[in-house]
């Protein structure tokens, strides 16, 4: 049996048979209104959802096979193009202390909360959530998700001690006398009749006893779940902050239903009815099956009363389910802000892209189609006159094959009237040709016109002209960039607003033994830990118990308030390489530039070794990925020798510096090899042009070649034809 994973346990209180008549009119009362409630801002919304229907049905081109009317779909090319633009690769989770000072508590609760989350987004398909989230983004206008903790619920046996049965007579009782005192009584005491005890007893060294179930939280989850942009809404309000309630629907059968709220048992008197086909019952065969009955079920979510609700569509009779604040979180609602396209600060409703574009992608798509037509009309036609037909044979020799003469039997006769040229006349297609050109003309124009609307560069799709030098192409890939980082941005600020519910989620309800486990860190017990540590032949990463604990201790009781819980900058996006190697360029030579200068001013006793390990702490702290060098500096200088210190520290130095040579040297060469292949390529399109160039004209001179040769040597043999008829001797009479 499934619960519902929306909220945590199964604590439901569910609403059927109430108690009194007032409870169960409250009952009513609530679902009517938030019934209520659901269908006006379902109607606001309506003319929304039958754009947003017609811009899906026209990106999936939804049309028969047999339709012969031509498209550009200029809506599937482009919103191909964003989307591996906006979300290319999963989420990285960044958790840092608020205050970056020396807390190695504080530290250690930010490394288990960021693996907790990495873990948790590879332990689903997190990546389908995000492109359906962004396919609705970009399509529809608005996209949602919301965060589901699921715990897994097991039974084992557990030993529970048994008491005997009470006897069947209470007022039998033993006169004081038949009671054996020390003396008498037996040096071993009987076994205990089973009889005198409940059916199932099981008898030991300890006593009676039974195996009995106990639940036990064996593992815990969480992730998060795509919501249908058309099963989605909230009550309006100025900002997001404050909108007192959200629902989502959900399509669910009888069983379903059952499934998840089993304690509801009116469902009767739920309506449960089969979706809209496009085909009736009638026309099905007898291998397709009905599609199922289904009805809506809503939950919401009000912030006010922190209330989680659960309605059936119809039904009026109260909710199905209720329980009172089941997330615990600081902001209630389990869904980040939903993700727009279009939205204005007067209305919460929003718009599909498309729309923006919509009267050039129609005459696109008038231009293609009858682009098409006047190709298929660019066809030599025309007529003859047909009583030349059985001399000239006109019919026969528009079929024949190349190099094919007819004989003529008159030519002369054929000559006179003006050849061929008199009597064949064919359709012009000199004006048909223009408008074709003009037409192609116009379609490139339009596509201009709906990428600069759209804001999709020519670099963005791959298409460039060979003439560009490749630091224009670096210009037009950077402000090409500058619109479609508004999208990136609102993508990235979505789904750091999931890793924050679902690192909230984590610290709420998690269990210790399950954020070990999940994060994979080598705990030891105190005194191994100062040990090793002394030995200094400690594991990295490893923690001893008591900061462990004091770390769950602080992720428990601070909920959040002392971290920041983001992403990555950029790591949704298309990675790039280089610019990875120079944040580690500019690391390294951060940190060697720094000890560089600080190293002879503590030699020299001008700086005390604390305030330059302070000093190069402020500058590591800095940098995401000076996090795993933070432990071991915040121990320099606190005892020792200062000599070994500064001797270990000169030693890093260069280190640092050779690793920031070596790295320079790579991306030098990487920038140098980006450059290679990028003339490379201009110059195999400059070639690759040209030599297609020279294909068509050459082809051109070939084909001009061939008919001019064919049309003289036709002509020749009709004059052999011609002179040899005219030069015939005339036939002699016949003899009387």
């Amino acid at each position: 049996m499934s619960v519902d994973p929306s909220v945590i346990g199964d604590d439901l209180k569910q609403a059927a048979d109430p108690a009194s008549d007032k409870q169960r009119q409250a009952d009513r009362e609530l679902a009517q209104k938030w019934l209520k409630e659901i269908k006006r801002i379902r109607n606001k919304e309506d003319k929304w959802r039958k754009k947003a229907k017609e811009v899906l049905e026209r990106y999936r081109d939804d049309r028969g096979l047999d339709d012969h009317v031509s498209k550009f779909n200029i809506l599937w090319s482009n919103t191909e193009t964003i989307k591996p633009a906006i979300f290319a690769r999963m989420p990285v989770p960044d958790v840092r202390r608020r205050y970056l000072t020396q807390d190695p508590i504080g530290r250690t609760a930010a490394m288990i909360l960021e693996r907790a989350l990495s873990y948790s987004i590879s332990t689903y398909d997190f990546k389908d959530t995000c492109d359906r989230c962004v396919e609705d983004y970009i399509l529809p206008g608005r996209a949602e998700a919301f965060v589901c903790y699921e715990p897994l619920i097991l039974n084992k046996p557990v030993r529970k001690p048994v008491e005997p049965l009470p006897p069947s007579d209470p007022d039998l009782s033993k006169d004081d006398d038949d009671i054996p005192n020390d003396l008498t009584a037996p040096a071993f005491a009987p076994p205990p009749d089973p009889a005198q005890y409940p059916p199932g007893t099981q008898f030991d060294a300890q006593g009676a006893f039974q195996m009995q179930p106990q639940e036990y939280k064996a593992w815990e989850s969480v992730y998060a779940k795509y919501v249908p942009w058309d099963l989605f809404g909230f009550s309006e309000c100025t900002q997001w902050s404050e909108v007192p309630a959200v629902w989502m629907g959900e399509y669910l059968t009888k069983e379903q239903c059952k499934d998840q709220f089993p304690d509801f048992k009116d469902w009767k008197n739920v309506t449960f009815a089969q979706a809209k086909t496009s085909s009736s019952s009638a026309d099905l065969d007898d291998s397709m099956q009905q599609p199922p009955s289904t009805t809506i079920i809503w939950k919401v979510w009000h912030k006010a009363t922190r209330t989680y609700m659960v309605f059936a569509q119809d039904y009026t009779e109260g909710p199905i389910a209720r329980q009172e604040d089941p997330t615990q979180l600081e902001g209630f609602f389990p869904m980040p802000q939903p993700m727009y396209s279009l939205r204005t600060n007067g209305t919460w409703i929003p718009k599909p892209e498309f729309l923006m574009y919509q009267d050039q992608a129609n005459e696109l798509d008038i231009v293609v189609n009858r682009l098409r037509n006047l190709v298929n009309a660019l066809k030599v036609r025309g007529v003859y006159d047909k009583a030349m037909d059985e001399l000239a044979k006109i019919s026969e020799l528009y079929k024949a094959s190349d190099l094919t003469f007819i004989p003529v039997p008159d030519f002369r006769m054929l000559a006179e009237k003006g050849g061929l040229q008199a009597l064949i006349s064919t359709l012009p297609i000199e004006e048909i040709a223009e408008v074709i050109k003009y037409l192609g003309e116009r379609e490139a124009k339009l596509k201009e016109e709906i990428y600069e609307l759209y804001g999709v560069a020519d670099i963005m799709r791959g298409a460039t002209e060979a003439s560009e030098t490749l630091g224009a192409q670096q210009l037009k890939a950077q402000y090409g960039g500058l619109r479609i980082s508004t999208r990136q941005e609102r993508f990235q600020m979505f789904v750091r607003d999931i890793l924050r519910i679902k690192a909230e989620l984590i610290v709420e309800h998690f269990d210790a033994d399950t954020l070990r486990l999940m994060t994979g860190i080598q705990v030891m017990p105190d005194q191994q830990f100062q040990m090793m540590q002394q030995q200094q032949s400690l594991p990295v990463g490893a923690v001893s118990q008591s900061e462990f604990d004091g770390a769950i201790a602080v992720l428990k009781s601070d909920k959040l308030r002392g971290f920041k819980v983001d992403i990555e900058t950029d790591s949704t996006i298309p990675v790039d390489r280089m610019q990875d190697q120079q944040n580690r360029i500019a690391f390294i030579g951060a940190v060697g530039q720094y000890l560089s200068g600080v190293i002879p001013a503590v030699q020299e006793g001008a700086i005390p070794m604390k305030v330059a390990r302070e000093g190069l702490l402020f500058v590591v702290r800095g940098f995401k990925v000076g996090t795993e060098l933070e432990e071991v500096l915040e121990e320099l200088g606190q005892d020792g020798d200062q000599a070994q210190q500064l001797s270990q520290l000169q030693k890093t130095v260069d280190q640092l510096q050779q690793q920031n040579q070596e790295l320079q040297q790579e991306l030098q060469q990487a920038q140098q090899k980006g450059q290679a292949d990028a003339a490379r390529a201009q110059a195999d399109i400059v070639v690759s042009n040209t030599q297609a160039s020279n294909d068509i004209a050459s082809d051109n001179v070939k084909t001009a070649n061939t008919i001019a040769i064919d049309r003289a040597q036709a002509m020749h043999k009709m004059a052999v034809v011609a002179h040899t008829a005219a030069n015939r001797p005339p036939p002699k009479p016949a003899v009387q």
